[in-house]
């Protein structure tokens, strides 16, 4: 018990507070014994609620939990694959609470709905972007032979544009694996395609 709060401990036995005096300042409309044994429990639970606080601001910030995505990319061949990829560490706020930084710059957001039994032929990324399901599996075919299938939640990020530095043209397929239709979130990135980069750096 703090100091202060072993004086206003006294000032209520003094004044012949008790268990009464501090429910009637928790439920308004209640007589009170006194003005100072008023003052007195309003300070106590005042300070009681300090005390709260500040040890809930002394708490440590919850540990950062690493950001999983599917990385669809190129090889100098032209070839597409896929990738499971981490972001790197992101740096606290001021608070120490949040966690975050900007990863790239965006030009766009298009939302896409994929029917089901609807799927694409080999195709490029129309741009640098974030794949990001809303509803609905997804798969997405790479040249190599690979598929990966992509549920709420999850992510992706794809490069093998037209304007790829490949020696061909790297193209994927992708459509709805399920029996409701999928709905995506497609983020069109300011970031020039690359090859031969399982992981970027952001």
């Amino acid at each position: 018990m703090t100091f202060q709060s072993r004086k206003l401990v006294r000032l209520l036995t003094d004044r012949g507070c008790n268990k009464f005096a501090v429910r009637s300042e928790l439920q308004p409309g209640s007589q009170m014994s006194s003005t100072a044994c008023q003052v007195a429990v309003v300070a106590l639970i005042r300070l009681a609620a300090a005390t709260v606080v500040s040890a809930q601001s002394d708490d440590p910030p919850p540990p950062y939990v690493p950001v999983n995505y599917t990385r669809l990319y190129a090889t100098q061949d032209g070839q597409t694959h896929l990738a499971n990829c981490t972001f790197g560490a992101l740096p606290a706020d001021s608070a120490g609470s949040l966690y975050g930084k900007t990863v790239a710059s965006a030009n766009g957001v298009y939302m896409l709905q994929v029917p089901v039994n609807v799927s694409q032929p080999p195709h490029n990324a129309p741009s640098s972007q974030f794949v990001t399901i809303l509803s609905g599996t997804a798969f997405f075919n790479t040249s190599d032979g690979n598929q990966v299938l992509l549920t709420a939640g999850d992510l992706l990020y794809q490069d093998n544009t037209k304007e790829s530095p490949a020696s061909s043209s790297p193209q994927h397929s992708s459509g709805n694996a399920g029996t409701e239709p999928v709905n995506m979130m497609l983020t069109f990135l300011n970031v020039a395609p690359t090859v031969d980069v399982q992981c970027p750096t952001w």
